[in-house]
Formats: C-alpha cells, structure tokens, sequence
C-alpha cells in the first residue's frame, strides 16, 4: 500500500498545478451561469447552472484530465521511469483512473452542492431529488473519466474515434428511429435532469455503471496487455501515409452510409379519425372535439370550402396545402396560435371559433390565407420587400366582395396613419411597421393599398401581382435572392399590374383622405406616449406612459408586452412577449406601467403598449420601442 499511496502522491504532485485550474475553471463557469440564472426575467430552475455545466463543461474537463494523467505520459514515455520500479502496470493505471475518477467526482458533486445552496432559498428541494441529482451527477462522472481514461490509453487512435462516435450517433438518430438522448449517459443529463424529482432512472443509471465498468477494464487492458507495450505503441504519432488512409477510410464509410441507406421517411401528420370535419372536394380538417361544436365547425367549414378553393385558381397554385384548424376554447374569438409542422403537412391552426360576441370569422380567415401565401411560397412571402402585399391581400380577400371594406378595416388604416401615410419607404420596412403598429393594424393599411390597386387596374391586377410574387415556390438557393433584386416590387408593379409605385402610393394617399372625410366619427384619438427606462428604488424599471386627448371606451385594457431582444432588432413575433395587463382607468386619460428589475443591466428590451377592446377589433398600439437597460 505503500507503493500505491507514494505513487498517487506523485501524480498529484506531478499535476497539482493542473488540478488547480480545472478547479478555478470549473469556479468561473459556475459563477458566470449563476449569473445568468439569476439576471434572466423568467427560469424553471436554479438547477440549471449544474445542468449546463454538466452536459458541457463537465466532459471538457475530462477530456483535459484524462489528457493530462495518460495521453501526456504515455507520449513523453515517462511512463518507462514508472515500470522500472517496483509495481506492477495494474497498479500504475488504476491510481491514474482512481486519482481521475475522484478529481472529476469532486468537481461534479461540488457543483451539485453549490448550485443547491443558489436554489434551496428559491424552490422546494427534498431529501429524494437530492439523492436522484447525486445518483444521475456521480454516475455520469464516472463514466466520463473511464472513457476518457481508455480513450487515451488508444493514443493516435483516439481522435479517429472520437470523430466516429460522434458522427455514428448523429447518423443512428438522423436516420433511425432510436432516440439517443434516452441512452444511458446521455439520458442521464437529458432535459429531465434537474425537473424529475420523484422517479429513478434505473435503466439509464445501470447501463452508464456497465459502459464505466467496460471502459475500465479497456483501460487496464491495453496498459498491460503485453508487458504494455500496446499502449506504448499506439502512443506513437501517426504517420502520414497512416493519417490520409485513415481519412479515405472515413470518408467512404460516410458516403456509403448516405448512398446505400433508406431514406428516412417520416409519416405525414394527421388527426384520428373521431371529432374531425374533413373537407370532401378540398385539403381542410376541423378538430371539433365534442358534439355540441359540430355545427360550429360545420359553419366553418362551408365558409373556408368557399373562399379558399378560389384563392388557389386566383393564385394560380396546383393545389392547396392540408388547412387544419384546432378547436381551443381557452383562446378568445379573435386569437389564434400558428402551431409549426413539418415542411410537407400544411398548416395547423388553434382557434376559438364557437359563435359568440368575440369570434372574428374574417380574421381567422385573414390568418389563413396568409399561411397559404407562405406555404406556398416555402415561406419566400415573408421577405420583407414583397410582404406588404402578402398582408394586403390575406386581409382583403374575405372582403373582395363586399361593396367598401368594412368599419374595422376601415378604422384599422386610418389609425396605422395616423402619423404618417404608407409612403415607400414605409412599405419597403414592412416589419418595422407591423412591429409599430401590430400585425392586423399594418395587414389592414395594406388592404385599403390592395383594395386601392383593385379600382385603378381591376381586379385581374390583383391576381397578377398574386400571382408573380407568389404563385410558386421559388429555388432554396441565390436564384432566390438575385430574381429579388432584379425584380423588386415597384418593378413587378408596374410590368404586371400595370401601374407605377408612386402612381399607386398616391391613389393611396386620396383614398384615406376620403375615408378619413367620411369617418369623421371613427376612433382615432391623438396620442402621447413614451418607454423610458428609470430606476426606482434602486432597480432599473421600465416604465411605459401614455395620454389619450380623450378617455377611452368604457371596459378597455392596456397590456404591456416585453421581449428580451438581445443585441440585434430581430423581428418580434406576436407569440413571443411577455404582457402585463391591466384595466384602464374609467374616465381617465392618461396612465402608467411599470416592469420593476425584470431585465439586469444590459439587456435590450422591445417593449409596446397596446390598448385592447377599442373599436378597431384589434389591439391599438400606443408606443413600441426598444430600450437597454443601464
């Protein structure tokens, strides 16, 4: 014993120095973490500090350790000073994994420890999700040393093989229905990792014990098989006539993989057959769920059978992508959710559409349409050059029949330009007015632009411009971006649908004057308002402020939506804030909100006020801006 406990001395002496900065490594980045646990507005768990530092900084640690402790040794053939002595090379390898295995051990359960000091004070934390985090930390530690010990002991082989695991496991879950990540050691630190506070991962904690075992005794095998010099010879750097073989080796591997393998086939999505209305001449499905919405979902149905087979001809698609709409009665009559599918299932939607004094038929509609665009499009619709018209004509087409465009509509535009007109350069930085104004205020500002262009060229100018911005999907590569330039949308306005930018812009201009003429009774208030940032008692508040010239309508709320936006302007989408909301006081014309120490210091918010329950059917914005937080 003797012998063993002089030799682990040495090695810490040998690596002291090593030993020291992993530790004050793995320190830094569990302070750095803990910093942006706690500065984040909203997280699930405290614990996550650990989760991060075990699934990335943990095996980066091993890597180096094991490194440090074999692969140096074995490659400066000191290693030789070791068996010249008295020991036997069993007992040189296994102080070298033990000394590794406590090392990594102790730098594991040490961040368990201190991350469960950061979170007792915050959340509930009991006896047997300590012992599970423990169980799950220790096991996965274990693991990692033994793998990275026998790793090493591989020598000029590791690389190689580090590399093909890696791609080996991308290709088995790219390309088969094995999911990984339920896998042993990787399940071990998986999302569950510190959110499963009662059930054991038996089966996962078992395999990584047998993974660790086999990786020890690969190690002890190849430090003593022949007398070691396996290991000695594989520590030897590779040649170049070796390195380029092994590479063509690895290279034809992969191609045949990705020639000889069956496509991997994902079943299209589809609904059971039980509480869904199917469409019989055209590609729509309505959830309904239970009996007593059926004729809700009937009168749904007649109305998309009858508008959206037109908007194809109109458009001149082949056919329609698969219309889903999900009944959710927890949404209000004018919500919906976009749910995200995969790139050949259509469009899933989540609406409220019972009868009530909330449903908005034609906004679901509105909505409808424009996934259709996109969809059709490859998304290609969504380019901030050709939106407005996309918008435009998804508001437009459940009103291209009726004589004038409805009160909504109508109050909706004449509030986005309450400011200014749709001038061109307020319609080439469609995003930037769709985040001032809201979504259905901008998409109907560009249906009045719509419904403009139909009376000066009719409405076979409409379908045109439909139809060379989107009538089909264009190439996923720089064709793309080339035809975009060499065909802007003043261009394709005036080759298409006959008229000039300008000319439309203008014609655009009269026809809000007139309808502010003739809606002289219609909501739209002078408004001030402003988003500062401020400190209050010591923490940074963002505070939103606005005056109306008159209180408005009775039963109307103000909602306050904030986004941390990171550093550059991205675009917002509707689901994506945070709201605060609030009633707006009756009689009052002015109010104010506060978000106290929501944001820390740095953090660059998009922040907007909105007025909902007004009379435009829509949320009326008040301000948007985007503040950092000093």
């Amino acid at each position: 014993m003797k012998r063993i406990a002089a030799l682990a001395l040495k090695d810490v002496a040998e690596h002291a120095v090593a030993l020291a900065m992993l530790v004050l490594f793995m320190g830094i980045a569990w302070a750095l973490l803990s910093l942006i646990i706690l500065a984040q507005p909203a997280t699930v768990t405290y614990l996550e500090v650990h989760a991060w530092l075990m699934r990335f900084f943990l095996p980066v640690l091993g890597l180096a350790l094991g490194n440090r402790l074999v692969v140096a040794e074995y490659h400066g053939r000191t290693q030789r000073f070791l068996e010249a002595l008295p020991l036997g090379r069993t007992d040189v390898i296994v102080v070298k994994l033990v000394l590794g295995v406590l090392v990594i051990e102790a730098l594991a359960l040490g961040s368990l420890g201190a991350t469960l000091v950061l979170a007792v004070t915050r959340e509930p934390i009991d006896a047997l999700f300590v012992g599970i985090l423990a169980a799950r930390t220790a096991t996965y530690a274990l693991f990692g040393m033994c793998w990275f010990t026998a790793m090493g002991l591989l020598g000029r082989l590791r690389v190689p093989l580090y590399l093909a695991i890696g791609i080996g496991l991308a290709l088995v879950a790219d390309a088969t229905e094995l999911e990984v990540s339920r896998f042993g050691p990787i399940a071990l630190v998986a999302e569950d990792f510190v959110l499963e506070r009662t059930r054991w991962p038996v089966e996962p904690l078992l395999v990584t014990l047998a993974l660790a075992v086999g990786w020890a005794l690969l190690a002890i095998g190849l430090a003593t098989v022949r007398e070691g010099s396996v290991a000695e010879t594989l520590a030897k750097r590779m040649s170049m006539r070796e390195g380029v073989t092994l590479a063509i080796v690895v290279i034809a591997i992969l191609i045949a993989w990705v020639e000889l393998s069956p496509p991997n086939q994902r079943p299209p999505y589809e609904w059971p057959e039980g509480g869904v209305l199917r469409a019989s001449d055209a590609p729509i499905e309505i959830m309904y769920g239970t009996e007593d919405a059926l004729p809700d979902a009937e009168a749904l149905m007649a109305r998309f059978t009858r508008e959206l087979p037109p908007l194809r001809d109109a458009m001149g698609w082949d056919a329609l992508p698969k219309v889903r709409v999900a009944l959710s009665e927890r949404l209000d009559g004018t919500t919906f959710e976009r749910v995200t599918l995969g790139e050949d299932d259509g469009i899933l939607v989540r609406a409220n559409y019972r009868r009530g004094p909330e449903w908005d038929e034609d906004a679901l509609l509105s909505e409808i349409v424009g996934l259709v665009i996109d969809d059709a499009t490859g998304g290609r619709a969504l380019w901030e050059p050709i939106e407005w018209p996309r918008d435009g004509i998804a508001a437009w087409w459940p009103h291209r029949d009726d004589a004038e465009l409805p009160q909504t509509i109508v109050q909706r535009a004449l509030w986005a330009t309450r400011e200014r007109g749709p001038d061109a350069s307020r319609l080439r930085a469609w995003d930037r007015t769709i985040q001032r104004e809201g979504e259905r205020v901008a998409g109907a500002l560009a249906a009045v632009g719509i419904d403009v262009l139909e009376e000066q060229r009719g409405r076979d100018a409409v379908f045109a411009l439909g139809r060379a911005l989107y009538g089909q999907e264009p190439p996923d590569d720089f064709r793309a971006v080339v035809h975009g330039w060499l065909h802007p949308l003043s261009r394709t306005l005036r080759e298409v649908a006959g008229i000039e930018e300008r000319a439309l812009i203008e014609a655009w201009y009269a026809r809000l004057a007139s309808l502010r003429a003739s809606h002289r009774d219609a909501w739209v208030p002078r408004v001030e308002a402003r988003i500062d940032v401020e400190i209050i008692d010591g923490l940074p508040t963002i505070v939103a402020r606005a005056t109306l010239d008159r209180p408005p309508p009775p039963g109307t709320t103000v909602s306050l939506a904030h986004f941390d936006d990171g550093p550059f302007d991205d675009f917002v989408w509707p689901w994506e804030p945070q709201r605060e909301e609030r009633a707006w006081p009756d009689g009052e014309r002015s109010i104010e909100m506060r978000l106290p120490g929501r944001y820390g210091p740095g953090s660059r918010v998009w922040v907007a006020l909105d007025l909902e329950g007004t009379p435009l059917g829509a949320p009326a914005r008040l301000a948007e801006a985007r503040v950092e937080v000093p």
